[in-house]
């Protein structure tokens, strides 16, 4: 098993500060051009979607635990040009997370219904969690 450097980071400071519970995160990698978002702590091992998504599924249940998202701010450029128009609420700094599933939702081309499927899930999480990432990948790339 591989495990991400935003997952192990986080798993060694849960470890540092035992009584500290695992919250839901979403961190940005600016050189990996990737967003990495955890729900669980749980074991996991990757299973790759798409060229932009892959998922974190538990080894103890099979369900979704996380995700990666490659090549955001491509992404994001490619959704301003699009849609020159297009904004993103942006508060203290942070990008809520359900923003960026929903901008690689609506950039898939005739995908199966499994994968529309997914990236709906991982949005509604993001949601719930009110998981956000430090902006800069609308800015950078407007």
């Amino acid at each position: 098993m591989s495990r991400s450097a935003a997952y192990a980071e986080y798993i060694d400071k849960l470890l540092a500060e035992p009584e500290r519970e695992f919250a839901p995160f979403a961190e940005y990698d600016a050189d990996g051009d990737c967003i990495e978002f955890f729900m669980k702590p749980d074991p996991h091992f990757a299973e790759r979607i798409d060229g932009l998504l892959t998922v974190y599924r538990s080894q103890e249940s099979n369900e979704i635990v996380g995700a990666q998202i490659k090549r955001v701010s491509v992404l994001c450029a490619e959704i301003l040009g699009k849609f020159p128009g297009f904004r993103v609420e942006i508060h203290d700094g942070k990008v809520p997370l359900v923003h960026i599933f929903r901008v690689s939702l609506w950039s898939l081309r005739h995908e199966r219904d499994d994968v529309v499927h997914i990236y709906k899930f991982l949005a509604a999480k993001a949601e719930e969690f009110g998981a956000e990432v430090e902006d800069g990948l609308f800015t950078r790339t407007a």
